[in-house]
């Protein structure tokens, strides 16, 4: 519907479209197999491409036209994206564009600030350490990365937020049932680094940045790339926020929000 009103008020749309086959049903049929195959389409007025790269390269202006819940792990199909997004929230957000239910790491905390909140959860928690955090939160980034590519996360789960579970795990779903493998090879590590603190009467919170090298690459059932490339690294910064409750017996953190960079 959308693709049928921008043609009546442009020259030239470009359409990305995951599945060559489809491109071909609608230069051929002038309609979409998919989704309101009712609709003509006025085909000398597309671009359609399965590369968005290109499109994107090409085109003044992006419109993402898919569900909120769905776009932000499509984009790049792996962790590290906003992937706190709590349905409701995304529904009443979604004309404005606004996560707000996305961590801000826009305010910087100043040393002497995020010195006083490592002491505080050094007070509550006798036994913190930051470096020994730190090399605990790489294991866990690594574990998960490589759960997430394997389509299982049952290793990592007890350690990882429900909604945020259930996100990877739609992801994940897609993947398969489209049939997809997705590559993610770290090549080396340029930062792991604690960033922001906070302690309240119920939580302590601890930002953590993953600087890493990486191999990212999605392939489709036919082994074709269709996102990324398999001979170039990539800088990846991500942030994921750790969050333990005070008065629980259970002294692991767990993962509560993730933001790329």
């Amino acid at each position: 519907a959308i693709i049928k009103m921008l043609c009546e008020n442009l020259d030239e749309v470009c359409w990305y479209v995951r599945k060559q086959q489809t491109i071909d049903h609608i230069l051929s049929e002038e309609h979409n197999p998919s989704y309101l195959s009712s609709v003509e389409l006025h085909t000398n007025q597309l671009k359609l491409d399965t590369d968005i790269n290109k499109l994107a390269a090409y085109a003044d202006i992006l419109i993402f036209a898919i569900i909120a819940i769905f776009l932000v792990f499509r984009l790049k199909n792996i962790l590290g994206t906003k992937a706190e997004l709590d349905e409701t929230k995304v529904k009443k957000d979604k004309d404005t564009n606004n996560f707000s239910n996305v961590i801000s790491i826009d305010k910087k905390q100043t040393k002497d600030e995020y010195d006083k909140e490592v002491i505080k959860i050094q007070q509550i928690d006798k036994s913190f350490n930051k470096q020994e955090f730190l090399s605990g939160s790489e294991v866990f980034f690594k574990m998960v990365l490589d759960s997430f590519v394997l389509g299982n996360l049952d290793k990592v789960k007890d350690f990882i937020k429900p909604s945020i579970l259930k996100n990877f795990n739609l992801v994940i779903n897609e993947r398969k049932k489209e049939k997809e493998t997705l590559i993610i090879d770290i090549k080396s590590i340029n930062k792991i680094e604690l960033i922001s603190a906070t302690v309240s009467k119920a939580n302590i919170k601890i930002n953590v940045l993953f600087e890493t090298f990486q191999i990212k690459a999605l392939k489709d059932k036919t082994e074709n790339i269709i996102d990324g490339d398999i001979n170039e690294e990539i800088l990846v910064k991500d942030i994921w926020v750790f969050e333990r409750k005070i008065n629980d017996i259970n002294p692991n953190y767990t993962l509560i929000e993730t933001k790329s960079l």
